[in-house]
Formats: C-alpha cells, structure tokens, sequence
C-alpha cells in the first residue's frame, strides 16, 4: 500500500455498486465488502445473481435512501453482511429503515459476526461472517 491508498478522499455519501445483480441485493461496509463479493461469487456458482452494494455512510441522514431503496425493490430481497459483532451490528437497523420509513415488504435479514473478542487469528476467522453462512441466509430468503 502507498501513501495514496490512506489518504484517498473517497465520498461518505451515496452508495456504490460493487457487483451487479438480480436476484438479491447484499448491503455491506468496510471489511464486510469482501466477504460480500466472495459469497456473491459463491451464489453466481449456483445460478444466483448477487448485487453487492457498498453502502459508505452508516449514518442515517447520510445514507443514499433513495438509492438503496430502488435497488432492493429492483432484486426483490435482501442480506446485510455486517462486519461487526451480532451486538454491535446496524443491519437490524438499516433493515428496519427499509421496512417502517420506506415501506419496503420484501425478504431481507441480516449476518453478523459473533458476540466474541477473539484474540488469535483462528479465532478470528472462526467468529467472521462465512461465505457459507451468508449463502444459506439468501438461499432461505429466496426459497419459494
């Protein structure tokens, strides 16, 4: 990494495509955007179209409502892939932004890390969100 990687001004505002999809939009941030894109490329294996959308602001006055909105009414359902431990995580809460202010009535859940502060890197790995945990969460969403 050069100095330019750190100092980069990116926008906090809006949200950003990472992948195209159809069939289901997985909302992330941060770390969780490459856990995202290898469960996204996991779907695609088995017929599924995953849109991965970055979602840069946290902040409600920030997000990009309007946006993330169209996309989820766009692929029908969504999976919040939070970073964070399951009681720190805010996909709860942008998921139920979607459902009381935007009166959104589709799928959508959320993953999360678990509630541990592991101190070697096994058990690191080991309390992250998995591929296989997110692919499960949309597969159940998607089921008929």
């Amino acid at each position: 990494m050069t100095e330019a990687d750190f100092t980069a001004k990116l926008p906090l505002e809006g949200v950003r495509f990472v992948r195209r999809g159809t069939d289901v939009s997985l909302l992330s941030y941060g770390a969780g955007l490459s856990w995202t894109l290898a469960a996204a490329e996991e779907l695609a294996a088995h017929g599924c179209s995953a849109e991965v959308i970055d979602l840069r602001a946290l902040d409600s006055p920030a997000m990009d409502w309007k946006t993330l909105v169209s996309a989820v009414s766009r692929t029908g359902a969504a999976v919040f892939v939070d970073p964070a431990a399951q009681g720190q995580a805010i996909g709860p809460r942008v998921i139920a932004e979607l459902v009381s202010r935007h009166r959104l009535q589709l799928p959508m859940d959320h993953v999360a890390c678990a509630d541990v502060q592991p101190v070697a890197a096994a058990l690191e790995r080991q309390a992250t969100a998995g591929v296989p945990e997110m692919v499960h969460t949309v597969r159940r969403l998607l089921e008929p």
